[in-house]
């Protein structure tokens, strides 16, 4: 399993705003699945 932070996404070429949003939401999505450990707002980290 592969973990992606922002700064990963920056390096990409997504702008800072855009990188922000791609971790938020996926953090969203993985509470909806049930992973409760995302809803740490200082986990900036997804897989």
């Amino acid at each position: 399993m592969n973990i992606v932070c922002k700064k990963d996404l920056i390096e990409l070429g997504f702008p800072v705003s855009t990188a922000q949003s791609i971790i938020r939401q996926a953090k969203v999505q993985l509470v909806a699945e049930g992973k409760t450990l995302y809803l740490n707002k200082r986990l900036g980290v997804v897989p």
